[in-house]
């Protein structure tokens, strides 16, 4: 009888152990953090928690989930530091979370649908659809808030995983490749083609990233459009490179010389399409692709070029790039026009001043000629075509 109650206690003790909670951090006993902190790897196990790179991150959307085990991170460096006590870690390198948030993203578009969506129509039969593939990417906070999560887990004694279902807060919607189909009666009622063939790579980029901004712009009856806006900042986060650029009457480099070709384009296609410019100004100095009185520069705070529809329909802004030709053309339906067609033109009324018109035409007939205004020019001070 005493064999087989010896027999149960072992039982039970085993059982007990088995199923006491297991401190899987318990042993967590890092190293002080150097006075001026020290830079290190996520491998290191004198401050990094050892649990950590046995720990996975797991994002998941619509029942799909992407995995990432962080022993691929052994080998990323981040940064120490003690502050008010607890330790502080920064990644320094956050290559292999952009390719697993690149893959994430590349997944949630594949899930994507096209679509074809009625942006405008009336009881005349104008009308505006846009076809595109709708989607969803992760914004641009995820990665930091990914980083500073893995950070703060990392000299955790509380290590766990990461397990985020994705919504409002991490994703925004995507309409990509997008197209626009027009009603027959939209017609070409304002163009214009500038030449940038002796442009440089860098001048030629941020001409095709700007002209890209304005292609298949819609804008409603009674909206105005900043040009400026359009663009984005000109900085590198946006696509722009340094080049030569106008300022105070003299060339210098900064990101995004080649805009003002767009805007000047856009200016004389909508002028010739009959649209209300509410501002423009000259450049400092003449430009290359254009006669004097038919630029507008874009100097962000200082100059811009914007335009209403007055119009009672929608107009379409279009651009295309041809062998360094950029053409932009201005859409309007062929009844809204009223007969009317509209040039845009200027005359030099010296070596550095000109004066600029928009003649009106009825039914192909000249009926009235209108001064839009002057402009003056410094001399050159050094090569430049803004």
């Amino acid at each position: 009888m005493k064999k087989y109650s010896a027999l149960f206690f072992l039982l039970t003790l085993s059982l007990m152990l088995f199923f006491l909670p297991i401190q899987a951090n318990a042993a967590y006993k890092p190293q002080p953090i150097p006075a001026g902190g020290i830079t290190t790897t996520l491998s290191d196990t004198r401050y990094i928690n050892p649990d950590f790179l046995n720990r996975q991150v797991a994002l998941s959307w619509q029942g799909q989930t992407w995995y990432m085990g962080l022993i691929v991170l052994k080998d990323t460096p981040v940064s120490l530091q003690s502050v008010n006590g607890q330790t502080v870690c920064t990644f320094l390198d956050t290559s292999i979370l952009k390719s697993y948030l690149g893959y994430v993203d590349n997944n949630l578009a594949a899930m994507g649908a096209v679509s074809a969506d009625v942006i405008y129509q009336n009881a005349e039969g104008t009308a505006i659809t846009r076809t595109g593939r709708n989607y969803t990417k992760l914004n641009e906070h995820v990665l930091n808030w990914l980083a500073g999560s893995l950070g703060q887990i990392a000299v955790s004694a509380d290590c766990h995983n990461i397990e985020q279902q994705l919504n409002e807060n991490f994703l925004i919607p995507v309409t990509d490749n997008a197209s626009l189909t027009l009603s027959d009666d939209y017609i070409v009622a304002g163009t214009c083609t500038t030449s940038f063939k002796t442009s440089g790579k860098n001048r030629s980029n941020n001409v095709t990233v700007a002209a890209s901004r304005t292609n298949n712009m819609i804008v409603m009856p009674g909206q105005t459009v900043s040009m400026s806006d359009t663009f984005l900042p000109r900085n590198a986060a946006n696509g722009y490179l340094p080049s030569d650029v106008y300022q105070n009457g003299k060339t210098v480099t900064g990101y995004g010389g080649g805009i003002c070709q767009v805007s000047s384009t856009t200016y004389n296609a909508v002028m010739n399409a009959g649209v209300t410019v509410v501002e423009r100004k000259p450049h400092s100095m003449p430009i290359s692709y254009l006669a004097q009185g038919l630029d507008a520069a874009i100097s962000a705070g200082h100059k811009d070029m914007r335009f209403r529809n007055d119009y009672n329909v929608p107009i379409v802004i279009t651009t295309s790039i041809s062998n360094k030709m950029l053409t932009v053309n201005c859409m309007v339906p062929k009844s809204a026009m009223g007969g009317k067609t509209y040039k845009l033109w200027a005359k030099q009324t010296g070596e550095l001043s000109a004066k600029t018109y928009l003649t009106t035409y009825q039914n192909g007939k000249e009926v009235s000629t209108r001064y839009i205004g002057s402009s003056s020019y410094l001399p050159y001070k050094g090569l430049g075509e803004d």
